[in-house]
């Protein structure tokens, strides 16, 4: 909440004596409130072979004790451990400079289930019973806990399981068509925000994904709630029509879907409009330079929403004169044509005919647009139809 936090940090220098610090600051007085906002920022460091450091944010207000904090030595990672009897909670975070082999944190240094991740940041986070709440991972495939994979199958990405009462979340940041989870504390499962849910051998779960890359497994089976695929983000001249593309988009229960596109943002005195905001399939029309947000949501026979899944546009040129003229780090809009010749060139993958030569982005000539729908394949759109 606001005004309240605890910053836990440590830190592994290359080639560093082991040293541990703590200290307890005030940045807000109780001006409104019982107690003062306070902070605890922990300071480490330990020899190894690359520069590695760790901060942890941990909300607390002065009131509660302070929670008992310390790194502790995990070959190749920075690492600590956190234990607040007041919140109910342990925590257990590694850091190491590239992701690389399964990472253990061994019950017996922790105080909780073996905790493990390929990946090069990683954080667990458990009741004081031991019963996990959270894990994240960043640039993994895999995350353990308690000797049992709990996730995998998946490209080096961001991952992340939360666990509540008859509910599994779970984050697949890496664009796998798939993945595999395990470990779920019910025998059957339904499946939101993904295409479809596959029981394996052994109580695992395969589960299909679209851009969707958020889902949820729960105990209680009905109706599952669809994903919305609004597509890649794009850049295109300007006066091009362009179709936009939900098709993707998909329904674990095989429910037919309705389509909802709105506007959430444009430049200022455009006259941008979806033809028909309804369709899987919108075109409209670039007229002013600068960035479009749109959102697409969608509907189940049976009235369940899917979350909204953004797609950005980005209207008009990317120049390369050096100088990013209105700030926005995407496009030279005081120069939207270009006039200085500095174009953007980019290469035509194979399957729009133009085969991969580099060729100069000029109004008139075809925008390629990748789509990852179903079929997997290339949709290229045009110059406005006259």
């Amino acid at each position: 909440e606001r005004g309240a936090a605890r910053l836990d940090s440590a830190f592994a220098v290359a080639e560093a004596a082991a040293a541990f610090e703590t200290s307890i600051g005030v940045h807000e007085s109780a001006a409104t409130r019982d107690v003062d906002a306070t902070h605890v920022v922990l300071h480490a460091s330990a020899a190894g072979e690359a520069l590695t450091s760790l901060m942890l944010a941990y909300p607390s207000p002065s009131a509660q004790s302070a929670p008992d904090a310390a790194p502790f030595a995990l070959p190749g990672a920075a690492a600590l451990k956190l234990d607040d009897p007041d919140g109910d909670r342990r925590i257990v975070a590694f850091h190491r400079a590239a992701p690389g082999g399964l990472l253990t944190v061994p019950a017996a240094t922790n105080g909780m289930a073996d905790a493990a991740s390929d990946g090069s940041l990683a954080l667990f986070d458990a009741a004081s019973d031991g019963s996990l709440r959270l894990a994240y991972a960043e640039q993994a495939t895999e995350i353990r806990f308690g000797g049992a994979t709990l996730l995998s199958g998946a490209r080096p990405g961001t991952l992340a399981v939360g666990f509540e009462d008859g509910a599994v979340d779970f984050l697949v940041d890496d664009g796998a068509d798939s993945v595999q989870v395990r470990g779920l504390p019910f025998p059957r499962a339904q499946v939101d925000g993904s295409c479809g849910v596959l029981p394996l051998p052994g109580g695992a779960y395969r589960v299909e994904l679209n851009r969707e890359r958020r889902f949820r497994l729960t105990a209680a089976l009905g109706n599952a709630r669809p994903a919305a695929d609004a597509g890649p983000d794009l850049r295109l001249p300007l006066g091009f029509d362009l179709m936009l593309d939900g098709r993707a988009s998909c329904d674990a229960d095989g429910d037919a879907l309705s389509a909802r596109w709105r506007i959430l943002s444009a430049p200022t005195q455009h006259g941008w409009t979806l033809d028909d905001p309804t369709s899987f399939t919108p075109r409209l029309l670039l007229d002013r330079p600068g960035v479009y947000r749109l959102e697409l949501v969608v509907t189940d026979a049976h009235g369940a929403e899917s979350r909204p899944d953004e797609v950005v546009v980005l209207g008009g040129w990317s120049c390369l004169d050096g100088i990013d003229d209105d700030l926005d780090g995407l496009i030279d809009a005081d120069d939207p044509t270009c006039a200085d010749g500095a174009e953007t060139v980019f290469r035509w993958p194979e399957g729009c005919g133009l085969g991969p030569e580099l060729l100069p982005m000029v109004a008139g000539l075809l925008a390629l647009r990748r789509r990852r729908a179903r079929d997997r394949s290339l949709r290229c759109v045009g110059p406005a139809s006259p």
